[in-house]
């Protein structure tokens, strides 16, 4: 493919438009199961934190409970980053303190 020349408005100077390929890596964000937090937690981060809707959370929570992890979403690196801090800034409560959560590019 070649790049074809542009002229900028009120420029004098003409420049090669070259095609530029941006993909963006994409992250999953992995939660993770474990015997101490409850149903309704989990749903609630989930519908919080990831705006799902109500029947989506629970259906992931299930998931999660039954197969010991889902995928709660796949993103950019740096949402995947903010998704994992604030699930380990949601704690249950200080006893169980916050849901396993991990975040790895696919």
């Amino acid at each position: 493919m070649s790049a074809s020349p542009i002229q900028c408005p009120d420029v004098d100077t003409v420049v090669e438009a070259t095609p530029v390929n941006h993909t963006i890596r994409q992250w999953c964000v992995r939660l993770l199961n474990d015997e101490t937090h409850t149903v309704e937690f989990v749903v609630t981060l989930l519908m919080t934190i990831f705006n799902k809707d109500f029947d989506e959370a629970y259906h992931l929570t299930m998931q999660i409970h039954h197969l010991d992890a889902a995928i709660a979403t796949v993103c950019s690196q740096e949402r995947a980053e903010l998704y994992l801090e604030q699930v380990q800034s949601m704690p249950e409560d200080a006893r169980r303190g916050s849901l396993g959560c991990e975040i790895e590019p696919v």
